[in-house]
C-alpha cells in the first residue's frame, strides 16, 4: 500500500485565480479575500501582484493564504491586482513555481495567473526553448508567459489572444499589465471564471464564492472563447454612442452571425430613414470586420477513421472534440490528436447535455457502429452545420425509420449526410477521411460545385503566370475574368 497517501484524501480544483479592477478599493486586500474564499482550489502555494500604473509589486509562498499574508498586504498598491491559489498539476510543488508569474518585456511589466491543464505545452516548451527561451519554472503558465512575450503583434490585446489560440486544453487565464486587466477563457469553457461588479470596479474569479467577502455582485460567467479587457473601467472603442452606436453593434453581431464584413453608412441629418433620431447631421461611415473564430469538428467515435478525420481536420485548421467510451489505453492514439477529449457513458444523454455550439460539424462513426444511432439522434437536436455519418444503404434505412418512430422529421432526417464524404475513392481510414473532410469542407462554404477546376476552364481566360524565379517555381493558373 505504499505510495499512498490518506491525508490527501480530498477533491483538488486544481487552482483558483482573482482579479481586480478598482480606483476606489484596496485591490491587494480584496485580492487576499477573494484568494480566501478560493482556498479549496488550491493549499500549496499562493500569491498576489498589483500594480500602481507604473510599479508591479508582489508577494507569494508555501502555504495557505491565511499564513503566507499573516503579516498584511502592505507594499502592494495600486488600482489593478492578480492572486492565486495552487494544486499542482504539472510542475513540482516548488517556490519558483508559485503563482502569478511577473516578467518584465518589450511591452512594459506584465504578470500571469492561470488555472487549468495545457496539452500541447510539452510541445510548446519544446519549440521555444530550441528559439532561445531560457524557462525558470516547470509549470504550463510560463509557457504562457512566453507566447505573450515574443509574439510580434502590436498590443496586448492581440498578443493575448494569439496565445490563447495557440495553446490547447482547458484554461482560464488573467493577464495584468500596468494599465490594463484581461480575463480568458478556454474556448469549450471546461474551465470557470465568472464576472462580478462592485462599486467603482470589476472582479474576476474562477468561481463566484469569491465576490461575496468583497462586496461584489455576480454579472455572469466569461464566456467559452472570449477575453475580456477592463482598462480605466470604460467601453474600449466607442463610435460616439447613442443610436448609432445600437445600430453599429446589432450590425456587427450580425457580421458575427454570418462571418461576413460590411460597410455601413449612419445618417445623422434629421430626415434620417435608419431610424438613429440624432439630427446633428452628418454621416458615420462603419468598417465591420468579422474575425470568426475556428470552427468546431465533433468526432464520435475513436476508431482507425475517427482518428484520421482527427488528423485531416487539424491539418485544415479546425478546433477537434473526441467523444468516445473507451478507456485512454485503448484509443491512445486518437485521444494524442485530438484537442479535447470527453468520455461518455451514454452517448445519447451525455451528447445532448453537452454544450456543443451552434455551426459545429459532427461526423459519427462510433465503435462497431453501436453507438451511431444514439450519437445521430443527440447531434440532431443541435444546431450543427453539418452532421455526417458512416453506413450502409441498409442500415441507414432501418435507422431512419427508429429516427421516425421517435418523433424525427424527414426535414431534420434530410439533413444528414449518409452515406458520409465525397466520391472521389479510396479504401484506407487516410483515403476516407479526405473524402469525408472535403464533404465537410465543402458544407463550409455553402456547397461548391465539387467538379474539377479543369471542367470550368471554359468559364475562365488560361494563362500562364510569369515569373523570374526558377523553373522549378513556375505555376501557371485560372484567372476569373482576365
Amino acid at each position: 500500500m505504499s505510495g499512498i497517501d490518506f491525508q490527501d484524501d480530498k477533491m483538488h480544483e486544481e487552482c483558483g485565480v482573482f482579479g481586480i479592477y478598482s480606483h476606489n478599493d484596496d485591490v491587494a486586500l480584496n485580492t487576499y479575500w477573494g484568494l480566501y474564499a478560493l482556498q479549496h482550489r488550491g493549499q500549496e502555494s499562493c500569491g498576489i501582484v498589483a500594480t500602481d500604473g507604473t510599479h508591479m509589486e508582489g508577494k507569494k509562498g508555501m502555504g495557505l493564504v491565511a499564513d503566507v499574508f499573516k503579516g498584511g498586504v502592505d507594499g502592494l498598491e495600486g488600482h489593478i491586482a492578480i492572486g492565486h491559489v495552487r494544486y499542482s498539476t504539472t510542475g513540482s510543488s516548488m517556490e519558483y513555481n508559485i503563482q502569478p508569474l511577473r516578467v518584465y518585456f518589450d511591452g512594459g511589466n506584465l504578470a500571469l495567473a492561470h488555472n487549468g491543464n495545457l496539452t500541447n505545452a510539452a510541445e510548446l516548451r519544446k519549440r521555444l526553448a530550441l528559439e532561445g527561451t531560457v524557462f525558470q519554472t516547470t509549470v504550463d503558465t510560463e509557457v504562457v508567459v512566453s507566447l505573450i512575450a515574443r509574439s510580434r503583434k502590436k498590443t496586448i490585446e492581440e498578443r493575448v489572444a494569439e496565445a490563447a489560440n495557440t495553446i490547447k486544453g482547458a484554461f482560464g487565464i488573467l493577464v495584468m499589465t500596468d494599465n490594463k486587466l484581461i480575463a480568458v477563457r478556454d474556448q469549450y469553457g471546461f474551465r470557470p471564471l465568472a464576472i462580478g461588479k462592485m462599486d467603482g470596479g470589476w472582479v474576476v474569479a474562477s468561481e463566484s464564492c469569491a465576490f461575496d467577502l468583497v462586496g461584489a455582485e455576480f454579472v455572469r460567467d466569461v464566456e467559452p472563447g472570449e477575453m475580456l479587457v477592463f482598462e480605466n473601467g470604460d467601453t474600449l472603442g466607442t463610435i460616439g454612442g447613442g443610436s448609432a452606436e445600437c445600430l453599429a453593434a446589432k450590425d456587427a453581431m450580425e457580421c458575427i452571425r454570418t462571418g461576413e464584413n460590411a460597410f455601413k453608412i449612419y445618417d445623422l441629418s434629421s430626415a434620417a430613414t435608419n431610424n438613429t433620431g440624432m439630427t446633428c447631421g452628418g454621416h458615420i461611415k462603419v468598417l465591420i470586420e468579422s474575425f470568426p473564430s475556428k470552427p468546431l469538428l465533433v468526432m464520435c467515435g475513436a476508431g482507425h477513421v475517427g482518428c484520421a478525420v482527427l488528423k485531416v481536420a487539424g491539418f485544415m485548421g479546425y478546433s477537434t472534440l473526441l467523444i468516445d467510451d473507451r478507456a485512454d489505453e485503448i484509443i491512445d492514439k486518437s485521444i494524442a490528436v485530438a484537442d479535447r477529449f470527453v468520455r461518455v457513458k451514454d452517448f445519447e444523454k451525455d451528447i445532448t447535455e453537452m454544450d456543443i455550439p451552434a455551426g459545429a460539424f459532427i461526423v459519427i462513426a462510433t465503435h462497431g457502429h453501436i453507438n451511431d444511432r444514439a450519437s445521430l439522434y443527440a447531434a440532431l437536436a443541435k444546431k450543427a452545420a453539418y452532421i455526417g455519418m458512416i453506413g450502409s444503404r441498409k442500415k441507414i434505412a432501418g435507422l431512419f425509420e427508429y429516427m421516425r418512430n421517435r418523433g424525427v422529421t424527414d426535414e431534420q432526417l434530410d439533413t444528414v449526410f449518409t452515406p458520409i464524404g465525397l466520391d472521389i475513392g479510396g479504401e484506407t481510414p487516410e483515403e476516407i477521411a479526405v473524402a469525408i473532410m472535403a464533404e465537410v469542407q465543402s458544407s463550409r462554404y455553402h456547397g461548391r460545385s465539387c467538379r474539377h477546376l479543369r471542367e470550368l476552364r471554359d468559364q475562365y481566360q488560361y494563362r500562364a503566370v510569369a515569373s523570374d524565379a526558377p523553373a522549378s517555381r513556375f505555376y501557371s493558373g485560372f484567372v476569373p475574368g482576365a
